[in-house]
């Protein structure tokens, strides 16, 4: 795909004004100027838009020669970290289940269907249920699959079967069946939060983070939240390392990257690794320095043993014009006990402010 000069300019105008209004709106939530529920439904809409923007630029840029970002100098995940934790199974379906049926209650019609009314299939999953919690894993899928025969849009029955065929290791029909319950009630919890545990266990930590993310904008109820927390952290902490991995070695999109780092900070709004690299994605791209350094400050405010964020933002202030700041995150750098990549890179900052060069020109990746 190609753009002329009139039609980048426009998608880069409106690249800005996204970019601008999360930051806006991050001013304002501050403030108090604006409820959580409004800013979860603003930040989603100017997120996504913003990605959709990046990923048309990113599709027509001219590869170029990109600075490579230093590894972080956090603990990377371990293997018990990146192997996604599962919820516990009874207590979490007994939680969502009446979140569910009652979120889906306002759906259910009347009548039959294939000699099965639509009070007796919600009696039926109870059933489905009790054979699921007694260990009966191939009766509950039977029992399932009745209801849906005759009811077909069930969303009780489609989010539970589907989440039951995750934890059974058929995780492609399962994701299928959350997939479409999904589509009937976009608005409920539980199937994201089932998605997302079906997400990870194929290795797509950055779809589960964003169903994570999308279960929040939900509004959860306490008890969902609290065990949707159980097993959050290592989908954050997996997702992280992907979309880290793929900024740094540049084989994922400016957008994916952009969605992933925003899903993570969503779901763990004070994550000091996702705000760093965010700060430096926002950096690297040039749209808005003043937001990239705030990403910066937050992020190393929040853990300043990240070493590889002295780095970007020593970079970021020398092209400000801030050299005191820049040498003095350097020093801060040099304290810390960094791999060979970000030594390498601190001291390609040092030599450019020594001759007086910019270390960061604005530079869009492909």
């Amino acid at each position: 795909m190609s753009l002329d000069a009139d039609e980048r300019a426009a998608l880069e105008e409106e690249r800005d004004f996204l970019l601008a209004s999360l930051d806006d709106l991050e001013r304002e939530r501050a403030a108090g100027d604006v409820d959580d529920h409004d800013y979860r439904t603003l930040k989603a809409d100017y997120t996504s838009r913003a990605a959709a923007v990046l990923r048309s630029l990113d599709r027509t840029d001219e590869a170029g020669a990109a600075t490579p970002a230093p590894r972080s100098g956090r603990v990377r995940a371990s293997s018990r970290g990146r192997r996604i934790a599962t919820i516990a199974g009874i207590a979490l379906v007994a939680v969502l289940a009446g979140v569910l049926v009652a979120q889906s209650s306002g759906r259910r019609g009347s009548g039959s269907l294939t000699g099965l009314d639509v009070t007796a299939a919600s009696s039926r999953i109870s059933d489905c249920q009790e054979l699921e919690q007694a260990g009966d894993a191939d009766g509950a899928i039977g029992c399932y699959d009745d209801v849906l025969d005759a009811v077909p849009a069930n969303v009780e029955a489609l989010t539970f079967r589907g989440w039951l065929q995750v934890r059974q290791f058929d995780v492609e029909d399962g994701l299928a069946d959350l997939d479409a319950a999904i589509q009937l009630a976009p608005e409920a919890t539980a199937p994201y939060i089932f998605r997302a545990s079906g997400r990870a266990r194929s290795g797509d930590a950055p779809g589960a983070v964003a169903d994570l993310a999308a279960f929040y904008a939900n509004d959860p109820a306490d008890d969902e939240a609290q065990l949707a927390a159980q097993f959050s952290e290592t989908i954050v902490s997996a997702a992280l390392d992907t979309c880290i991995d793929g900024d740094v070695e540049g084989t994922l999109p400016v957008a994916e990257v952009l969605q992933c780092y925003s899903d993570v900070l969503e779901v763990d709004e004070g994550n000091a690794p996702a705000s760093i690299y965010l700060g430096w994605l926002i950096a690297r791209s040039g749209v808005d320095d003043d937001m990239a350094l705030r990403r910066l400050d937050d992020g190393l405010a929040a853990d300043p043993s990240i070493s590889a964020g002295y780095v970007f933002r020593a970079a970021l202030r020398a092209h400000l014009g801030d050299v005191d700041g820049a040498l003095a995150d350097l020093e801060a750098f040099a304290g810390i006990d960094a791999p060979a990549s970000q030594q390498a890179a601190a001291e390609q900052v040092r030599a450019a402010i020594d001759a007086g060069e910019d270390p960061l020109p604005a530079r869009p990746r492909e």
